[in-house]
């Protein structure tokens, strides 16, 4: 009778789970047919877009009626089908990039409507929403619906939410609400990766002269890590100012990532005033110090001159490895040669100099016959 009755039980589960998979599968057939019909009614709506543009009419955005159509981004599967037939669209060789643009400010008014919407929605609905209007929303400037909307998620609890709206405020937001947000950001006190900052204000459409003053301008107010990544930013873009970043990087009271960040600067940005700052990091003998040696080493090859030879060939006896490491890079940088500038260091009696140079060396050459 027990067998009896696990074969029973046996039967009942695999009975249920091919109802569940029957299910399952009933759902997402009737899931993906609504959307292809969502998709094929936005293409519709844009062809007759591309109508209205190309016989030079002024209503060449979208008709009346795509407002009651576009109610079907308040769901998330609303939201797939647009962004899907969106960026099909973009990709096409073949598609005129003036229409979709016309289409898109179009619907701007729309996507202000249904910012208010997604006041109280789940995380996931909140975050794709900012994907989307960063993707897709082109009224400039935004609206200030879509702005409240994009500073409220910058204090949600979730991560995704509160960097897709950092990013679409980065292609929305003019530069001083940008710095803003990013000011609110980091005063949650549970930290932003720097990297997702510095990427994010590089990507951003907004003035870069205003946002790097702006941004310069708080490099105290915002916690070290933050300000490591807007100096990051600083540096690639080639902005801020230089003497405010050289009295930071001078400053022994500043966040040690802040100062390392302000050499990074200075070896992408050379400045004659930074150079004694530099060399005195470099011929540091503090071993805790290391790290600004080894960065500082790697900074002295933006600033060439007998001097900075000297200095960096006597770092290659460091103790440490990085500054030894980073001491040859920057000789070979310069342009020395192992003949001739640095014949005294191959043929003097520090071994690991000696052997650094020449790892150094092999490595170039190396990369040199590959490429």
């Amino acid at each position: 009778m027990r067998v009896e009755l696990l074969i029973l039980f046996y039967m009942a589960i695999s009975l249920m789970m091919i109802l569940f998979n029957g299910c399952y599968m009933l759902v997402e057939r009737l899931r993906a047919r609504r959307f292809e019909r969502l998709a094929a009614r936005f293409e519709d709506e844009l062809a007759a877009c591309e109508n209205r543009v190309a016989e030079g009419r002024a209503d060449a955005g979208p008709g009346p009626s795509h407002e009651s159509l576009l109610a079907g981004l308040s769901r998330l599967s609303g939201m797939e089908a647009f962004d899907a037939t969106m960026g099909r669209i973009a990709a096409d060789p073949d598609a005129d990039p003036a229409v979709l643009d016309a289409y898109l400010k179009g619907v701007a008014p729309v996507f202000e409507q249904l910012s208010r919407h997604y006041d109280d929605r789940p995380y996931l609905e909140r975050a794709f929403f900012a994907y989307l209007v960063r993707r897709w929303y082109r009224a400039k400037p935004a609206a200030n619906s879509i702005i409240y909307c994009l500073q409220r998620d910058l204090m949600a609890d979730s991560l995704y939410v509160r960097q897709n709206a950092f990013e679409a405020m980065a292609h929305v937001g003019e530069a001083p609400l940008l710095a803003h947000a990013l000011e609110a950001l980091d005063g949650r006190g549970e930290g932003h990766s720097p990297r997702l900052v510095t990427e994010t204000l590089l990507a951003s459409t907004c003035n870069q002269d205003i946002l790097a003053s702006a941004l310069d301008a708080r490099l105290e107010v915002f916690t070290p890590q933050t300000a490591s990544a807007v100096i990051n930013y600083l540096r690639m873009k080639s902005a801020g100012s230089p003497k405010h970043l050289l009295v930071l990087m001078g400053d022994a009271r500043a966040d040690r990532e802040v100062r390392l960040a302000c050499v990074r600067y200075f070896m992408r940005n050379p400045h004659p005033c930074a150079l004694p700052i530099i060399e005195g990091f470099a011929r540091s003998a503090d071993p805790a110090a290391w790290e600004f040696a080894a960065v500082s080493a790697m900074a002295l090859a933006s600033y060439p001159g007998a001097t900075t030879v000297e200095l960096l060939k006597g770092l290659l006896s460091s103790r440490n490895w990085f500054v030894r490491f980073n001491s040859a890079k920057s000789l070979h940088s310069l342009g020395c040669t192992l003949e001739g500038d640095l014949a005294d260091v191959m043929a003097g009696p520090d071994r690991f100099a000696r052997e650094m140079l020449a790892y150094r060396w092999q490595l170039e050459n190396s990369s040199k016959g590959g490429a």
